[in-house]
């Protein structure tokens, strides 16, 4: 059964992680600063976003100040981030880093679908979200929180987290079974509603599997912060001396009779899926995407359904894993 294999994760870092709620703490989890906020350089903005026209806009930071109102365009170069328009991948939007995730022909800043190559960029209801992966596709939305991870997000998280030095990746080290040690870090989504009809993606591989004793995992999980268990869509790997097996999973942590969904997939070590997580009330959605397109899906209810301000984390338990990307999409959130 899939929640007796968490019991040592949720007793170790979910009792860090509600230590802190419990203690008042959620305010230190620094939300994305809204589009709009004012600004000098794109070194203000938090990452995801850009200084454009002396305001963070949705795209990448990190890169060079944007021409502000009223300023020379500079020739070949409309954006005014010192790449050539007939070289930038984003010629509208400024982005000097030139970031692009998935390798279409839209950089990041841009990129109607940032985890998902598509050179078309189809968007049926003008929201700026791209078809292929709107959770809402007939309905207006907003990206809530974008984060390609280059170096750490200024989120809470818990110890073994580390930029990857050779790409636009985070790293955690799980060490599992043998010391009782789960990872996450976590990510507000900064309204002060009940968000819901949201979904949350993220690009993950597992490296590494530690220790002996099976439950090695890496995923994605939607928490209630007056919860005390997330709903969880996860890959997993176990191995010797269990049965070997991989598998993905649906979860809310229930210890009788809750969400608990599972369906075997061929994972692979060192290889990119992308996790997305979607609730609707009480309805939760698991997606994993394999590296040629093809997907798999789980769905079911729980009792889980949102009550307060909500938070997404990724995480695992028993690996090494390497996040590449975190998305959340959903109805434009209350001012």
């Amino acid at each position: 059964m899939l929640t007796a294999r968490h019991s040592a994760y949720d007793a170790g870092v979910r009792g860090w992680l509600f230590a802190m709620i419990g203690l008042g703490l959620v305010g230190c989890y620094a939300p994305n600063v809204p589009e709009g906020a004012p600004c000098q350089t794109d070194n203000e903005c938090p990452e995801g976003q850009s200084c454009v026209a002396l305001a963070c806009a949705r795209g990448g930071g990190g890169g060079a100040p944007i021409d502000a109102p009223g300023s020379t365009p500079r020739p070949g170069d409309g954006d005014g981030d010192g790449v050539a328009d007939g070289q930038d991948n984003c010629p509208t939007v400024g982005n000097a880093d030139q970031r692009n995730e998935d390798g279409d022909r839209f950089g990041d800043a841009c990129d109607p679908c940032p985890m998902i190559k598509d050179d078309v960029g189809a968007d049926a209801d003008h929201d700026g979200i791209g078809d292929l992966c709107d959770p809402n596709p007939a309905a207006k939305d907003a990206v809530w929180v974008f984060d390609g991870f280059h170096g750490l997000p200024a989120w809470s998280r818990s110890e073994r987290w580390s930029a990857v030095a050779t790409g636009d990746k985070v790293q955690m080290v799980a060490g599992g079974n043998a010391t009782d040690q789960g990872e996450l870090m976590i990510a507000t989504i900064g309204e002060t509603g009940t968000p819901d009809n949201f979904q949350a993606s993220t690009t993950v591989a597992i490296t590494a599997v530690m220790g002996s004793a099976g439950d090695h995992e890496a995923g994605i999980e939607i928490l209630d912060a007056k919860d005390t268990m997330p709903v969880t869509c996860s890959l997993e790997i176990d191995s010797a001396p269990l049965n070997p097996s991989a598998f993905f999973f649906l979860s809310d942590n229930a210890q009788n009779g809750g969400l608990d969904k599972s369906q075997n997939l061929a994972i692979q070590l060192n290889t990119e899926y992308r996790l997305t997580i979607a609730r609707h009330g009480a309805t939760y959605t698991c997606t994993v995407t394999r590296p040629d397109g093809t997907s798999a899906t789980l769905t079911g209810t729980s009792l889980r359904v949102p009550r307060t301000a909500n938070l997404v984390d990724i995480g695992g338990f028993g690996a090494t894993a390497q996040f590449g990307s975190l998305e959340v999409i959903g109805h434009p959130l209350t001012p």
